[in-house]
């Protein structure tokens, strides 16, 4: 359970198994390959590319999926059936941001009914080297990492 300056933060933790669920499941379905969650410290390859939306309820966050290139090619291959050489750089960034989309839609869908709403934004991908997240204050975050064989995702969710 994550702590904030109040103590433990319960409500927090609602939206983190469904996000967890809501990916394995994306990648599963779409790209037919079975994400096997690993300890957070577990090493990872360094993050190329990321793939996010804003979610915009109580709590709003910001949903982000990161992986290198290598890992996003082989998810977007799968999903897409075109060849990992033949892919471009857009190729990957939509496929990305696909997955992002699909993962914050299945917990919306998953909510309706139960009084928890997001409102989510357009899907956004960024790419580059040493791809990192800062916040000027301090920022509640959910880490979870993938694997399978040499494909790595990290699923953070920040709380703003």
């Amino acid at each position: 359970m994550m702590e904030n300056s109040t103590g433990p933060a319960q409500r927090l933790e609602w939206p983190v198994t469904m996000f967890v669920e809501a990916l394995k499941d994306a990648v599963a379905t779409m790209a037919g390959i079975t994400m096997e969650s690993v300890d957070e410290s577990f090493l990872t390859g360094e993050a190329t590319m990321g793939g996010m939306m804003v979610l915009q309820g109580d709590p709003s966050a910001v949903l982000m999926i990161l992986a290198d290139q290598p890992s996003v090619a082989a998810i977007v291959t799968n999903m897409t059936g075109i060849d990992s050489g033949e892919l471009t750089i857009e190729d990957l960034r939509d496929g990305l941001s696909e997955l992002v989309n699909m993962v914050a839609g299945t917990v919306r869908g998953r909510l309706t009914g139960s009084g928890n709403r997001f409102k989510l934004s357009s899907p956004l991908a960024v790419t580059g080297e040493h791809l990192a997240v800062y916040a000027k204050r301090h920022v509640e975050c959910s880490l979870s990492r993938f694997v399978a064989g040499d494909i790595w995702l990290e699923l953070k969710i920040f709380y703003i």
